[in-house]
């Protein structure tokens, strides 16, 4: 059987820190082969379909993609995102040093909790009461992962 490849994290260094956020759009259109066919990271990637059609296959397993769903994907994980090109959404690609940067303030218990819940799950629906929310927060980091001001790190962890 042919193995997935692995995508290195090198393809952070563009934006000098161990986190990435794109649209599902700007995905599908820099995507190369590598990740058009099951493939894994050495990283983690959170999948927050708003909207779309299509599928996730996460470890021979296949979700229907369902519109304010999230998906969790871990280190290693092969898996394989296809969908409509309609889809809208977002993709926080992130290193495990993105979550265990020295910060006095940052609350160490937020990844252990995060990893706890996804360790259980690989797909988890947002409630429609909270969506505007987290878009907000969501475009925030955004916007600040495209900006170089010097704290932007320690900003997007906060929002993360």
């Amino acid at each position: 059987m042919k193995e997935a490849p692995i995508i290195p994290i090198f393809k952070f260094q563009n934006s000098g820190l161990p986190f990435k956020i794109q649209t599902i759009k700007s995905q599908i259109e820099e995507q190369d082969d590598l990740n058009a066919s099951p493939h894994s990271h050495d990283y983690y990637e959170m999948i927050w379909v708003i909207s779309g059609t299509g599928s996730v296959r996460v470890d021979l397993k296949e979700y229907a993609i369902g519109d304010n769903h999230l998906y969790w994907v871990g280190p290693g994980v092969v898996h394989q995102l296809e969908t409509n090109v309609d889809a809208e959404g977002y993709i926080l690609s992130f290193a495990d040093s993105f979550l265990k940067l020295a910060d006095h303030e940052f609350d160490s218990i937020c990844p252990t909790k995060l990893c706890q819940l996804f360790s259980e799950r690989v797909v988890v629906e947002i409630q429609k009461e909270v969506t505007p929310e987290i878009t907000e927060i969501v475009i925030k980091m955004a916007n600040e992962f495209n900006n170089e001001y010097s704290f932007r790190t320690p900003i997007l962890r906060r929002y993360f």
